[in-house]
């Protein structure tokens, strides 16, 4: 890892850290959370979550310096497990497949483009609140936060990449009757991110580094859920999707 990527890794990490802890009181992977689960209007509790976690897109990076696209997707299973009333730590494993332009790449084996993943991470719940009088269709607004880094090892490189966001996210846990066939509540939720790559082949440009993420959760149960999102980052953008049981 270069020491330049490293130490954006270590910045983001002592930002993150340090906010977390003026609020005590989040991947790629997304879950429904009680309201026990906050450190803020809660009590306690723990469990595990098991899901399946999809994502998508293009990262733009820099090769020998030039400029181009790899286009990454990411299969994985997660299981995660509540150290307290509001964090969650989790694991993931699975499979990446990375295929950077052909066109700019004349030195790297690309044909072997699948690689077992490994990660971990942490979510935080920060907030829950219902203090919301002013918009008769929110039920809530929540704010949570995620951190993960994973590893996956190509032919001709390896690529470690870090990912943390804070999100702010409107409930409405009224909005469906029909709880058997419809979720019962949904979500919409938004806020900054950060994404960190580093690879022995591959730089990342700075301006690529942050940017903003959003989408829905669909929440069946208090243990089951649906949740669809994305991520932007100047020249690149991911797209997700999270399926997860709390048990």
């Amino acid at each position: 890892i270069n020491m330049k990527i490293t130490s954006k890794i270590l910045a983001v990490l002592a930002i993150s850290a340090a906010f977390t802890s003026a609020l005590t009181a989040g991947v790629t992977v997304s879950r429904d959370s009680d309201i026990k689960d906050f450190a803020i209007n809660s009590v306690d509790g723990s469990s595990f979550h098991f899901g399946v976690h999809a994502e998508g897109g293009t990262r733009a990076m820099e090769y020998n310096g030039t400029e181009m696209d790899v286009d990454v997707s990411r299969y994985v299973a997660f299981l995660g497990y509540d150290i307290s009333r509001s964090m969650t730590l989790f694991v993931t494993m699975g499979t990446m497949v990375s295929e950077p332009d052909s066109d700019a790449i004349f030195a790297l084996n690309t044909e072997d483009n699948n690689s077992f993943t490994a990660g971990a991470g942490l979510m935080v719940n920060l907030i829950d609140s219902d203090q919301f009088d002013f918009l008769t269709t929110i039920s809530r607004y929540r704010l949570q936060a995620d951190a993960e880094v994973y590893y996956a090892d190509f032919e001709d490189y390896s690529w470690v990449e870090f990912d943390a966001a804070l999100t702010f996210q409107l409930h409405n846990e009224d909005a469906i009757n029909n709880t058997q066939i419809l979720p019962d509540q949904y979500a919409l939720f938004a806020g900054p991110c950060v994404s960190v790559v580093s690879s022995d082949e591959f730089d990342q440009g700075s301006g690529n580094v942050f940017g903003i993420k959003g989408g829905i959760s669909l929440i069946f149960t208090s243990n089951t859920y649906l949740t669809g999102g994305f991520e932007y980052y100047g020249d690149s953008s991911l797209y997700y999707g999270t399926i997860g049981v709390r048990f």
